[in-house]
């Protein structure tokens, strides 16, 4: 059997049908048909199934099946093959998928797929939610652009110069290390990762376009208003979308303008200004006050990502600081 592409320690192993297909049937619900190729006794499967947010994965390996979905609805998909092929057909038109070549964005219509042997990847998608993220990243606020979202196709993995099957393997790996600590991967905005992700996929302009504000005073100004809320908002999650909702500039300006005048990426600026805040409670403690408790209050719940960071910011580690702060309290 074909590795997953995450989750291999904890996913489910079963030598029937049913398991995985309640798992593809949270992604793509309305399946009519669903059937092995080939000797049904040989059939296995592992799966897996993680929510994040707007995003639904399916993550499955299995011997080659059959399955049709005969109704339209609006339910969006992506999938991607890490290995083998699946071929899906959409109003008699065939799009083949096959591994670090193509994925495949499904737009709901009805359609019946054959898959080899295979490992996959299904994702479910919020169109609202797409349509936001793509509008946030154009810079143009109400702006036209399109994604084309009635349109079942293939997408190639290898766009522009950009390797997406390379970026999808490391999203695949923060996955894996946050241990299926869902908590974790909502503070880190993981799903506004693999949405920004499939949005350019879907449109290629949006990163191809210079969206820079040509009226810099304004932009900067604008910059001074998106720190200002940040450092009033620290302990809320944030993501480079909200970054780009809160401040009207689209992606490509906020990291020029970041770039300018701080020397780091917006959400390098972000974590700084968090683990500054975490040292001036750390430094000025209350009775109350632990290291946890400030960590966890700023969103690092990977508390010895924090302590390393921390230490390499302050040359200490964030107990350090505390216990000399609560000695000075009580002298």
């Amino acid at each position: 059997m074909h590795k997953l592409a995450f989750n291999n320690s904890t996913a489910r192993y079963d030598d029937s049908l049913n398991t995985m297909r309640d798992h593809i049937e949270l992604v793509v619900p309305g399946i009519s048909a669903f059937d092995t190729i080939g000797n049904s006794s040989e059939f296995i499967s592992y799966s897996d199934f993680i929510l994040l947010g707007s995003l639904k994965l399916a993550v499955h390996s299995h011997k080659a099946i059959f399955a049709q979905r005969p109704d339209t609805s609006n339910n969006l998909s992506f999938m991607l093959p890490i290995a083998g092929t699946v071929e899906y057909t959409v109003n008699r038109k065939a799009h083949v998928s096959r591994e670090k070549t193509t994925g495949v964005f499904l737009s709901g219509a009805a359609r019946t797929a054959h898959t080899s042997d295979v490992s996959q990847v299904m994702m479910s998608l919020n169109q609202d939610r797409l349509l936001r993220v793509a509008e946030s990243m154009s810079g143009k606020p109400g702006g036209k652009f399109s994604l084309n979202l009635s349109e079942d196709r293939l997408l190639p993995l290898q766009q522009g110069g950009q390797d997406y099957y390379a970026v999808f393997q490391q999203l695949f790996s923060v996955i894996d290390s946050a241990s299926g600590n869902v908590q974790i991967l909502k503070m880190m905005a993981i799903e506004d990762v693999f949405e920004r992700v499939i949005c350019m996929m879907l449109n290629p302009g949006l990163i191809l376009k210079d969206t820079a504000d040509s009226d810099r005073s304004a932009s900067h100004k604008k910059l001074t208003l998106l720190c200002e809320w940040i450092e009033a908002h620290l302990e809320n999650p944030l993501n480079l979308t909200c970054l780009e909702e809160l401040s009207g500039l689209s992606a490509r300006s906020l990291q020029t303008l970041f770039q300018q005048h701080y020397q780091c990426t917006p959400m390098q600026w972000v974590k700084a200004r968090r683990l500054n805040a975490a040292y001036q409670q750390l430094a000025n403690p209350q009775p109350t006050t632990s290291v946890t408790s400030v960590a966890l209050g700023y969103g690092f719940n990977h508390l010895s990502h924090f302590s390393k960071d921390y230490r390499q910011r302050y040359a200490e580690a964030p107990g350090e600081t505390l216990l000399k702060a609560n000695k000075q309290l009580f002298r």
